[in-house]
């Protein structure tokens, strides 16, 4: 009987101390339910709030680099984007942006002796227009490749292109030859972004080196078919409306 009783006392203790054991555990697990449940809660709100980010960086690529980050794993956009509307859009682009600026700046001989006519100039005032732009151009060449660098190409070359129109505009009613002189010089800050621009650009949308060099050679012609259209369009123009229409014709070819 002692026994027996010794027996059922011993189990009652095990019994009050697995309960206490267990009454112990339950707010260490409680506390460490809700330490997850509120890591959980900032992961999520850290996932909603990148995913506007995350959105608009999305719409600030361009398509051909949106089709790249969807494609397969080689890295080339998938059979269902067609690069090649979009290369060839781009493409025209460019290659009428540089027209547009050689038109802006290669009016210079058809304006200049009605020019100096005028205001009764000689040859020697005239090369100080030809040479600011040329040192204008030239300086800003070497010194901003820091700005190209920084500032999307799209930007800086619509940029150059209403800089460069705002300027032939001012000419002409620019009423003395160092004001022209000043404007002019202007256009050549202005023009030396155009080429650099238009090879990122370029660059942004023929990524493959195989293919690459047709297109750039194709896009050297811009030169050679600017310089062309230029006598055609400008002399056109100033017969018909006087040389006021060599700088007003490149400025809104520019700012279309």
């Amino acid at each position: 009987m002692c026994l027996s009783r010794s027996a059922s006392e011993r189990s009652l203790v095990q019994n009050e101390q697995s309960s206490s054991s267990s009454l112990a555990a339950s707010p260490a697990h409680a506390k460490a339910a809700a330490a997850a449940s509120a890591v959980e809660a900032q992961l999520r709100q850290r996932a909603h709030a990148a995913a506007p980010e995350a959105a608009r960086q999305a719409a600030r690529q361009s398509p051909l680099r949106r089709a790249r980050d969807e494609s397969s794993d080689d890295g080339w956009p998938s059979a269902t984007f067609d690069t090649s509307r979009w290369r060839w859009r781009e493409f025209a682009l460019i290659y009428g942006a540089y027209m547009t600026l050689l038109l802006a700046r290669k009016n210079y001989g058809f304006w200049l002796p009605s020019v100096l006519s005028e205001l009764g100039a000689g040859k020697g005032e005239a090369g100080m227009l030809g040479s600011t732009f040329e040192i204008a151009y030239g300086s800003c060449a070497l010194l901003n490749g820091i700005l190209i660098d920084l500032v999307p190409p799209k930007a800086l070359l619509v940029g150059a292109l209403l800089t460069s129109a705002g300027v032939n505009v001012a000419l002409g009613s620019a009423g003395s030859l160092g004001m022209m002189a000043l404007l002019w010089g202007s256009n050549g800050v202005a023009q030396s972004f155009g080429w650099p621009s238009i090879t990122n650009v370029f660059l942004a949308w023929f990524p493959d080196p195989a293919s690459r060099g047709s297109w750039y050679s194709l896009l050297s012609t811009c030169q050679n078919a600017g310089a062309a259209l230029v006598p055609l369009v400008v002399s056109a123009t100033v017969a018909r409306f006087g040389w006021r229409a060599a700088v007003y014709t490149p400025a809104a070819a520019a700012a279309a």
